[in-house]
């Protein structure tokens, strides 16, 4: 019983590596067919496993909010976190360059290689680091709504506004004393 037990819980986390694995191909716009090829399922399989995460995503959608937020935060902590540790790293890197030229014994043979110089220089830090660090920080004020509005100018003048509703108005008033519809109105009076 509890050797089925543990066939089943292998299955399911082999079932679980492999959909981690077609998601992450999906996401990367390749196609069915070739994600099928890839992973070495059937593209029956990669479509059923497609199906599910679809499930798994309507499901995720209707979460709280407040949890939806928190979990989006928590990535980008994890972001955050992973580019700080690579721009510390980046920091000490060096490069080192080692010139060689041949030994060559007295009768012209080569018998070996001498070093002449070695010149270890720093490196510059990862500047693509900061970025991922700074989008990290850009994403968590707009998840938690930090920015103001963005005003948009949408080429509304309201003096012109009001003059053209005041002209609409005076000529509904001249339709009501007339009964000529100013819509339909073509200049001649009738």
């Amino acid at each position: 019983m509890a050797n089925k037990e543990s066939v089943r819980a292998k299955k399911q986390i082999e079932i679980a590596k492999r959909r981690r694995n077609v998601l992450s191909l999906y996401r990367a716009k390749v196609t069915q067919q070739e994600i099928a090829d890839n992973v070495g399922v059937t593209l029956r399989t990669v479509a059923k496993d497609l199906a599910v995460m679809r499930k798994e995503w309507l499901a995720e959608a209707v979460k709280d909010y407040g949890v939806r937020q928190a979990e989006e935060l928590a990535k980008l902590d994890e972001i955050e976190a992973q580019a700080w540790l690579e721009w510390r790293r980046s920091q000490n890197r060096t490069k080192t360059r080692t010139t060689r030229k041949p030994v060559v014994d007295d009768d012209g043979n080569q018998t070996g290689m001498e070093v002449t110089e070695t010149v270890t220089e720093e490196l510059l830090p990862d500047s693509s680091q900061l970025d991922r660090i700074q989008r990290a920080g850009e994403g968590r004020c707009r998840i938690l709504g930090l920015y103001a509005p963005e005003k948009m100018d949408i080429g509304f003048d309201m003096a012109t506004a009001l003059e053209r509703i005041n002209k609409r108005y005076a000529e509904y008033n001249k339709q009501n004393s007339t009964g000529i519809d100013p819509a339909f109105d073509n200049g001649d009076g009738k």
